[in-house]
């Protein structure tokens, strides 16, 4: 998580959306970001564990995450 200015929710999420694009992270069709005053919650199903683990460092790592919660399921094994 970054310590940097402060910006609106709507600006954290497309650049969450931005660094999935950038990052080719192509499974993310089923996750659902909602962000209240930097606290990211991620939701919605991916397939494996590392899939999992993936989008939230991406989103640790995007500029005004304070926090995330990660919520997704893993849909297989």
């Amino acid at each position: 998580m970054q310590d940097i200015a402060p910006q609106s929710d709507k600006d954290i999420i497309d650049e969450i959306q931005q660094a999935f694009l950038l990052e080719e992270v192509t499974y993310t069709e089923n996750v659902v970001v909602v962000c209240k005053n930097g606290k990211v919650t991620l939701t919605g199903a991916v397939d494996s564990l590392e899939d999992k683990q993936r989008i939230e460092d991406i989103v640790e790592n995007t500029p005004g995450v304070a926090l995330v919660k990660n919520n997704l399921r893993v849909t297989k094994i």
